[in-house]
């Protein structure tokens, strides 16, 4: 998992693994221990859970084989317990104006990050970590907060910058 998501890990780890009665040593684990929790994990209606269970655990193993913490590989050759899926929804043209609405009374950063993610479909993470020093003609999301750890340039419509621009004053210029 990406340092950012560490929450979601442990959180995993104490939910769908400790609390499944897997309070044995990572060594002692075997196939039949992660089929058994995989298996419960979907039998709760929760496939998707499973297979992110099965990708940490994966993990683990794959940490702990290098430096010889395990000699063995219990994830090796079990499969992903549920297809993963697409998401398909996206707001109607009337829940963005509804929400366009109800976002001028909210506090002015929050109005700006929103319309902003709005009107460049970029994530909130990145919208968040926006710097003035990362706007010009574009915006420049840096390496570090970009999910694919490349640098990001996004084109500003003129409706963009000038959100941004009615926020700098509130923001008390600062970065």
């Amino acid at each position: 998992m990406k340092k950012h998501r560490w929450g979601e890990g442990e959180r995993v780890h104490q939910a769908d693994l400790l609390l499944h009665g897997k309070r044995r040593k990572i060594k002692s684990l075997g196939r039949q221990d992660v089929h058994e929790v995989l298996d419960g994990i979907v039998a709760r209606g929760a496939p998707i859970m499973a297979n992110r269970v099965q990708a940490l655990l994966s993990k683990i193993y794959n940490f702990g084989i290098g430096p010889g913490i395990v000699e063995h590989h219990p994830c090796l050759g079990v499969p992903r317990p549920a297809k993963a899926r697409q998401r398909d929804r996206v707001l109607s043209e009337d829940e963005i104006r509804s929400l366009w609405r109800v976002l001028d009374y909210e506090a002015p950063v929050m109005d700006a990050t929103v319309k902003v993610r709005l009107m460049t479909a970029q994530r909130g993470v990145e919208a968040l970590a926006m710097r003035w020093d990362h706007i010009g003609d574009w915006w420049t999301i840096p390496v570090k907060v970009a999910k694919n750890g490349l640098i990001h340039r996004v084109p500003l419509a003129p409706q963009v910058l000038a959100l941004l621009y009615e926020l700098r004053p509130v923001t008390g210029h600062c970065e």
